[in-house]
């Protein structure tokens, strides 16, 4: 399901223009193509068409995320909240797609950060899961691999 912020826009498939993060480091694309619904090279060609960032391989730091979520209509659920409480209060959330970061230890946007982006779909009936790249382990989702603590940042519908 495509969102429905980009209902309607030319999307280009093609490979993007300055080249894009080899897989085991592309999970801020990737999540993001999640949240939009559309493949991961049409994903890092919008956000490059629209000024949040100047190629894929941008795709890498916090203040790239700021830029995008701000330009999407994504509004803050979450910034530093541990994995345990977020997982409780999931089910209180709207139904749709989320963007979210996990910075284990350390505080979102700081110095100490160097997260994993990952996507959560929450869905009508109540249930939610997560998509990840590179974090994931066959056949173990990566919602299991988060550790308790671990300081999730989060995005969703405004």
């Amino acid at each position: 399901m495509v969102a429905q912020l980009i209902q309607g826009v030319a999307l280009n498939n093609s490979s993007p223009v300055g080249g894009m993060r080899n897989y085991d480091t592309n999970c801020v694309a990737m999540a993001f193509s999640k949240v939009l619904g559309i493949g991961v090279n049409a994903t890092v060609n919008l956000l490059v068409s629209r000024g949040w960032v100047p190629d894929g391989i941008a795709l890498e730091n916090d203040g790239a995320i700021l830029r995008i979520v701000a330009g999407l209509p994504l509004a803050e659920v979450t910034r530093d909240e541990k994995w345990s409480d977020l997982k409780l209060r999931m089910s209180t959330l709207a139904a749709g797609r989320y963007f979210a970061c996990n910075t284990k230890a350390a505080k979102f946007n700081t110095p100490a950060s160097n997260g994993h982006a990952f996507a959560i779909i929450r869905h009508a009936n109540g249930g939610w899961g997560t998509a990840a790249n590179n974090a994931e382990r066959t056949g173990v989702s990566y919602a299991s691999a988060i550790g308790e603590s671990n300081s999730i940042s989060v995005w969703g519908p405004a």
